[in-house]
């Protein structure tokens, strides 16, 4: 970073906040003891601005920004430094990350918005800010929490560790429902991994639940099916030699083979009376 030579005094009403600045949320009662603490001393460090048309944006000291505000300061003292975009963003986030001045949900924010920009992967950035890359890829995965959860982290009434155990189940009206729970009845981080071990125990029975079989089994279908169209079975040799039912008479009564030939063929009437 680039500084002109000199700690120049600024007037608070040519200052401007940093765009890219990571922290959301300031305790407002250590601002009060701030500003009290700046009304009696004055700004021990001072800010790090850089200039924007004809304002100055902050780089780092937002915090003694505030403060001077409120303890009626009319110009601070600050360094001027010439960043870009980039480099504004990025320094902002290591000021406070070195500082642990950001709260899990901050630093995940920030770490998204510098790798929107495109200039870095997850890699480079976690090298220049001095972190790990999983902390960043956890802290990343924070972002996928309902808004409600990250909102409870960010105001700092639930732990980072209750966090990460919520993004176990995927479902935001349950990660509420455990909020709400780890809230009123002030879970501790065991807790609420019993209650989630739980519901995942409820989910598993309910899968175990039998099944009424709808679509027959091809064993079914076979067992159950009539044939539409049945093979013509061709008569056995047994059948082939049984003896023809004998016609209507005495049982057992032998006729002549002549009386057995005329009614066969019977002899016209005109040739018998001829």
């Amino acid at each position: 970073m680039n500084f002109e030579p000199q700690i120049i005094e600024v007037g608070i009403e040519e200052i401007i906040p940093n765009r890219f600045q990571p922290r959301l949320t300031f305790d407002e009662q250590a601002m009060e003891e701030l500003a009290a603490s700046i009304k009696e001393h004055g700004i021990i460090h001072p800010l790090i601005l850089r200039r924007v048309g004809n304002k100055y944006e902050i780089i780092a000291g937002e915090r003694r920004y505030k403060a001077s505000i409120m303890a009626g300061l009319q110009k601070v003292p600050a360094l001027i430094t010439n960043l870009d975009d980039n480099s504004s963003a990025e320094v902002a986030l290591v000021e406070n990350v070195q500082r642990k001045a950001l709260t899990p949900i901050e630093e995940a924010k920030s770490y998204e918005i510098l790798l929107n920009r495109g200039y870095v992967t997850q890699d480079e950035l976690a090298k220049r800010i001095g972190v790990s890359q999983p902390t960043i890829a956890n802290r990343l995965r924070l972002l996928n929490l309902e808004k409600k959860i990250q909102k409870a982290l960010l105001e700092e009434k639930i732990s980072e560790r209750h966090a990460r155990s919520m993004l176990k189940i995927k479902d935001p009206l349950k990660q509420k429902e455990l909020l709400k729970k780890t809230l009123d009845e002030r879970w501790t981080v065991k807790q609420l991994d019993e209650a989630i071990q739980a519901l995942f125990n409820e989910e598993n029975k309910m899968d175990d639940t039998p099944l009424i079989e709808v679509t027959p089994s091809i064993d079914q279908i076979k067992t159950m099916a009539s044939d539409l169209n049945p093979e013509r079975v061709s008569p056995g040799i047994e059948e082939l030699l049984k003896p023809e039912p004998q016609m209507p008479g005495v049982i057992g009564e032998t006729k002549p083979v002549d009386v057995i030939a005329e009614t066969l063929n019977p002899i016209p009437s005109f040739i018998e009376e001829t």
